[in-house]
Formats: structure tokens, sequence, C-alpha cells
């Protein structure tokens, strides 16, 4: 499959919707065409008859779409492809080696679900896979790497269907201006795709000194349980676990 063709598949995941609804649109017709006798109420009866033929032919290719859609695993391996690749572009944008590190880097990937620089409402979709997770369009990607003796990090908007990265950023503490790094549950009020909300979001905050810092919306729990459906794991334990271990290192040192 090329590259335009998963690009295709991508959006064909976010786009279709149950065919509960058609399902219902096809039922309604059904029943007038029972129920309006084809001599005493002809109008009624063709008029429900092309009803049913037009709504049997949306169904049809809305289950069409439905059947020919991408797998839940087949997404995640194409997202888990494309921030690779972005893991990959860091490097180059941050000016570092790989040799330098002092481990694997931390990537977290967190789902954006709000309006955002760059980003159209329609643009913003999200789909629960049979597993119950969530699956986003959009998402925040920031790329922490732990050198000798700082933190350098790259950050950007990835736009996963169109496979387009924008609002990108590059920062450089060294540990020993980092004063901490911690998860934080806040209130704020966002644009959702149904309309501005306050709701309370997961943040993972790095801050240093100088007042300056990374920031990183990770949480998004409302909505997941108003979709009665879970989040993937956005990586954002495993960075602080591991950032917080390199501090204590470098500190006592």
């Amino acid at each position: 499959m090329n590259t335009r063709q998963k690009r295709v598949q991508i959006k064909k995941y976010f786009s279709i919707s149950k065919a509960t609804p058609l399902v219902v649109f096809w039922v309604l017709p059904l029943m007038a065409y029972v129920t309006f006798d084809n001599k005493t109420a002809p109008d009624a009866s063709h008029v429900s008859l092309l009803m049913l033929f037009v709504s049997s032919a949306l169904l049809a290719y809305k289950l069409y779409m439905l059947m020919s859609a991408p797998s839940d695993a087949e997404i995640d391996a194409w997202l888990h492809e494309g921030v690779s690749g972005i893991v990959e572009e860091s490097y180059e944008k941050l000016g570092i080696d790989k040799q330098t590190q002092l481990r694997n880097p931390l990537v977290i990937v967190s789902p954006i679900y709000w309006k955002w620089r760059g980003i159209t409402q329609k643009e913003l979709m999200v789909r629960r896979g049979k597993d119950r997770a969530l699956r986003f369009s959009v998402y925040q990607v920031t790329i922490l790497h732990l050198q000798e003796h700082q933190l350098c990090a790259y950050a950007c908007t990835y736009q996963f269907v169109r496979h387009h990265t924008l609002n990108e950023m590059t920062f450089e503490y060294h540990y020993k201006d980092i004063v901490s790094v911690a998860t934080k549950e806040i209130s704020g009020t966002y644009r959702l795709p149904q309309g501005q909300r306050a709701i309370p979001v997961q943040e993972f905050r790095l801050s240093v000194a100088s007042g300056e810092g990374i920031n990183v919306t990770t949480g998004l729990d409302t909505v997941a349980a108003e979709k009665r459906a879970t989040l993937l794991p956005t990586g954002v334990e495993e960075a602080v676990i591991a950032i917080r271990g390199v501090l204590r290192t470098k500190k006592v040192a």
C-alpha cells in the first residue's frame, strides 16, 4: 500500500460512523410504503418507494465503508510509523546525535480535540475502536532527548490523516535549571467540535528556574467517559519517571 492509499484509508477510518441511523432511515420509508396503499394513496406510495431506494443505496454504501475500513491495529501501526518518522527528524531539528543520548528518546503522543492553531474544526475527528479505545486524527507529539548535560526537546502538532506536522518548537534546558517535572489535573475552557466547554484535563509540566518550560495536555478523561471509551497510553508516565531519575543522578553529582 503506497502513501496516498494509506492516507485515504486513515481518512476513511475517521470519517465513517455507525450504520444505525441509516438503518432507521431505511426502516421508516419501508413502513410508509407498506402502510400506504398504491391505489388509495399512489403519490405517498411512490414517494416512500423512492425514499426506500435512496436509503437502501446509502445503507449499502455505509456498510461497504464500514467493512472496507482499516482495523484498529492498522491505524495504531500507521500512527506508530508516523511518530517514529518524526522522532528521526527531531535529531536534525535539534542538531544532536544519537550517540550522545543517555537513553532512547521519550515520546509523548497526546490527542488534540479542541480548537488548535493551524487545525480546522472539521479536521478534529475521533473514533472509538472495537477495543473501546479512542483514536484521534490530530496529536501533539513531544520528543524528549536526555543528553549528558541537558534535556533537548522537539514538539509539533501532527495531523495524522494528512501526515503533516506544524507548530514546531524546540527546547533545550540544562538539568541544573530544571526545578520540577510532574503531571497534574487542571480545568480549562476548550472549544470542542460540539461547542465550547469547561472540562478537566491532565497536563504534563516540566518547569525551569527562569519560569519557562514544557506544557503538554495529555488526558481527556471527560471526553472518553462521555463516549464510554478509554484512552490509549500517551507515554507521559514513562517520561516523568525517566526524567526524575536522571535529575536525581545529575543533581547529586
